[in-house]
């Protein structure tokens, strides 16, 4: 799978790199956010982890078991082009099952 060629920043690049790519300002929470739907019951905190740091990615979980949406937090604004990416590369696999992922913008935070 590809990974994400702007995560993590480069050597020298401080996390705030992502504003020149058009994106907000890292003190903005907005573009931060992916909810994952179709989720595994029996999912864990760790595969949905692990489903993103195979994409390079680090996350942080929101995600209770038995529950079939989840979310992660980026430490960059830059959820609505880590959606476009996972899902033209064919989307994100946690477990058996690929998950339907969505940038959550503004209020939906």
């Amino acid at each position: 799978m590809n990974k994400i060629d702007c995560w993590p920043p480069k050597n020298g690049e401080s996390s705030t790199a992502a504003q020149k790519y058009g994106e907000r300002s890292t003190c903005d929470s907005s573009n931060r956010v992916i909810m994952l739907q179709g989720l595994d019951p029996n999912s864990t905190q760790g595969r949905i982890r692990k489903a993103f740091e195979d994409n390079g990615l680090k996350v942080t979980v929101d995600y209770q078991r038995d529950d079939t949406i989840g979310y992660v937090h980026l430490h960059l604004p830059m959820a609505k082009e880590v959606v476009h990416r996972i899902t033209s590369s064919g989307g994100l696999r946690v477990g058996s099952e690929y998950v339907v992922l969505r940038a959550l913008e503004g209020n939906q935070t």
